[in-house]
Order: structure tokens, then sequence, then C-alpha cells
């Protein structure tokens, strides 16, 4: 599963994607938590909805005052399905 997720950037067959789950479900791994099959998947998606955040407020902070992004920091993230590192 690993392949389809790290390449979520580019489009990901859903069909696939969930064939691999069911197999890793089937196989007893568990969906969530440390090493759960959509913890991958759930780690990216936060990444994206922050990054996307991000942009956002810093698009409307150019038109107020002159500031810059200075880059990014790894951050870990407690959820119900774990904690997540997010870059």
């Amino acid at each position: 599963m690993s392949s389809i997720v790290e390449g979520t950037k580019n489009l990901v067959n859903l069909s696939e994607l969930q064939n691999q789950i069911i197999e890793s479900v089937k196989a007893g791994k568990s969906l969530l938590g440390k090493g759960g099959v959509l913890t991958p998947l759930i780690k990216q998606a936060l990444e994206a909805a922050l990054e996307g955040e991000m942009e956002a407020h810093m698009a409307s902070e150019e038109q107020e005052i002159d500031n810059r992004r200075n880059g990014k920091m790894k951050k870990i993230v407690n959820s119900e399905s774990g904690p997540f590192e997010l870059e």
C-alpha cells in the first residue's frame, strides 16, 4: 500500500487502493494507529490540508503586510488514530 499512498500527489487508483486496504485488513493489520493501513493516507491528507491553509493565510497576509514564510517545521499531532509526524 505504501507505493499507492506515497504517490498520492498524482492521481490514485481508488479501486486498487481499496483492494490493498482490504487485503491488509484480511492479513490482520490495523486500520488506524502506528503501522495502521490508513495512517499514511491520513497523514498525507492532514499535511495537504495544513499546506493549503498556510498558503491561503500567507496570500491574504501579503495584501496587508510584507511578510513571508520562513520554512516548515515538523510537528507531532495526536489524533484518535494515533500520533502523526507532519512535515
